[in-house]
């Protein structure tokens, strides 16, 4: 959830949860509330310490490029299937009027064979076989 994300995103996620626990802190009554709020402050510094830190730790401990190639490719995907991606030729055919349609004896185009493309379903099956 955390791990690519921008800063500003990573340091509303540390000040939500210290705030969080800060007001649960100050609730139960501990001694000083100004003491519990200088810890919540205290406990953002170390949960964005704790956020970059773990990209360090974790990072040789699981292979990620795997699963970063299918989600990558499951973006290209959705992009160009919302035409956000690439520019893609289109292949339609313009719309004819009804007077100037081509008689009904008249040869028709055939469409190209549809191209045949992986399914994205192999790529996970391979990442989630792989133990």
């Amino acid at each position: 959830m955390i791990h690519l994300q921008p800063f500003q995103q990573k340091l509303v996620m540390a000040i939500v949860l210290s705030g969080l626990f800060t007001a649960v802190a100050i609730a139960v009554g501990g001694a000083h509330a100004l003491l519990d709020l200088i810890t919540g402050a205290i406990a953002v510094v170390g949960l964005m310490l704790g956020f970059y830190a773990a990209v360090l730790i974790f990072k040789s401990r699981f292979n990620m490029a795997p699963v970063r190639e299918v989600l990558d490719k499951m973006d290209r995907m959705e992009a160009t299937a919302h035409g956000t991606g690439t520019s893609s030729t289109r292949s339609a055919e313009p719309v004819q009027r009804p007077d100037q349609a081509a008689p009904a004896g008249g040869a028709s185009k055939e469409e190209p064979p549809a191209e045949e493309k992986p399914d994205w379903r192999a790529g996970i099956k391979k990442i989630m076989d792989k133990k």
